[in-house]
């Protein structure tokens, strides 16, 4: 008869491709991950500019592939063998207080850009932001609590792969294991949780394509406004007028135009004072004051639009890693012997699918790299620097 030990050796021996994708994603996101705190703090100075929430967002996913990897690769050799009650919610606990921060971050970083983008000029107060803290500490706290409350060790028993003449040989050969699950023995306090985190969930993805639909359509707006002004500005310069058409331009007012629109660094919008000193009209000055816009740059429009991009990409690797997460939980809540008779292939494949979310970890310093043009220079120029300095260790 086949031991729990043995079982185990078996299974493990099936996950060893799973186990090696885990090692091989933990480096990467720590090494990753690292580089991105060292790039957004000592680099980018994001402690002071919109990138504030950039590098703890990093530490929050380094800390995440800590713990979510290592609870991976016990669970993968301890698949029928968890024995601690406290071992199994200490490790629920863990996970889901880091995957919850990380949620709630990428949370903040798009209510900032929807604050920065869609209302500018709203002052975020105080009262806001404790507001927004503690709602944040509450969703955490209540998914990290609930889950001390439900996990826990369920044990079953399952056949052996053997023939047996009677009955008798059959109980005896009926192995018992011991899984770690989200949902032991509290179907009562489960229902109530799960109605309560499929609510939350709902929330925040709803929240996401809210705030990231709406940061879209603004920046379009602002973009097709940039270039209309600018054609209208072109057309001016071409007339050799001003924009209403009554008043011809000075040699001076035309090159200092021409010479902005050829500045990418220079708002398109750009109006000089010499310029709007031309109209006789001070409720004309006082209407463009009014309606000038310090959105409404090529440089700034650019910017958010890649920005916004940027993190919309993030929100969307996070969601569709994490989808095939709870497809699989759901499965294996609803029927606790959903996993049992599965092995070989299929169970590798299920595992492989169950901790795809491990890869936005890793992922997101990649992002990085590719969609922030100041990230990537600073990048380039670690790397140089790290490449000079082995050459002169290795010259020695």
């Amino acid at each position: 008869m086949k031991t729990m030990l043995s079982t185990d050796t078996d299974i493990s021996t099936v996950l060893i491709p799973n186990t090696v994708l885990v090692v091989f994603g933990l480096l990467l996101s720590v090494l990753g991950n690292i580089i991105v705190m060292y790039i957004q703090w000592m680099k980018l100075k994001s402690s002071y500019n919109f990138r504030i929430f950039i590098p703890y967002l990093a530490l929050s996913d380094l800390c995440s592939s800590i713990v979510c990897s290592a609870f991976s690769i016990y669970g993968n050799y301890h698949w029928v063998t968890w024995d601690s009650v406290y071992l199994c919610k200490i490790a629920w606990i863990c996970v889901c207080l880091v995957q919850w921060t990380s949620i709630s971050f990428l949370l903040v970083i798009a209510f900032q850009r929807y604050l920065k983008i869609c209302r500018p000029y709203e002052t975020v107060t105080p009262y806001k932001k404790i507001v927004t803290v503690l709602i944040v500490l509450t969703i955490i706290l209540f998914e990290s609590i609930s889950t001390a409350v439900i996990s826990g060790i369920s044990e079953k028993h399952i056949l052996n792969n053997t023939e047996h003449e009677n009955s008798s040989q059959q109980n005896e050969a009926l192995q018992p294991i011991h899984q770690c699950h989200l949902y032991a023995d509290y179907e009562k306090e489960y229902s109530v949780f799960s109605y309560i985190d499929n609510s939350i969930r709902t929330t925040l993805l709803l929240s996401f394509i809210v705030f990231y639909c709406k940061c879209g359509l603004q920046i379009h707006k602002l973009s097709k406004k940039v270039t209309k002004s600018t054609s209208n500005i072109k057309t001016a310069i071409y007339e050799n007028t001003n924009l209403d058409g009554d008043t011809i331009l000075p040699r001076e007012i035309v090159n200092e135009m021409t010479e902005t629109l050829s500045t990418k660094s220079e708002p398109i919008l750009f109006m000089t004072t010499s310029f709007l000193s031309l109209s006789n009209s001070s409720k004309d000055v006082r209407e463009h004051n009014k309606s000038k816009d310090p959105r409404m740059t090529d440089v700034k429009c650019q910017k958010y639009r890649n920005i916004n991009l940027m993190f919309s990409f993030i929100t969307i690797i996070v969601i569709v890693t994490y989808t095939p997460r709870l497809i699989i939980m759901f499965l294996d809540n609803s029927d606790m012997h959903f996993l049992d008779n599965i092995s070989g292939g299929r169970l590798l494949l299920l595992t492989s699918l169950y901790r795809l979310y491990l890869i936005t970890y890793f992922v997101n310093p990649i992002v990085y790299s590719v969609m922030d043009k100041k990230f990537r220079s600073e990048l380039i120029k670690l790397f140089r620097c790290v490449c000079c300095k082995m050459c002169r260790f290795f010259a020695k």
